[in-house]
């Protein structure tokens, strides 16, 4: 595939951010990470001379930023 420019991309276990061009379809959340990643990729994004022709969709796995307050 490298000689026709695609690559494809599996975003599972890459961290997670705001900007970042995927359709999520679910959203997860644990308090034992430090962040957010993507916890799995169920379609890759394809990218075509590093162009995306097929959005990646993925499942996240969100910080539960609810704090803990021990009396």
């Amino acid at each position: 595939m490298d000689k026709n420019d695609i690559e494809i991309v599996d975003h599972t276990n890459q961290k997670f951010n705001e900007g970042i061009n995927l359709d999520i379809l679910a959203v997860e959340k644990s308090s034992d990470i430090l962040e957010s990643i993507i916890k799995e990729t169920k379609e890759p994004t394809i990218l075509h001379k590093n162009q995306v022709v097929h959005k990646g969709k993925v499942i996240i796995l969100e910080k539960n930023s609810r704090d803990l307050i021990h009396e």
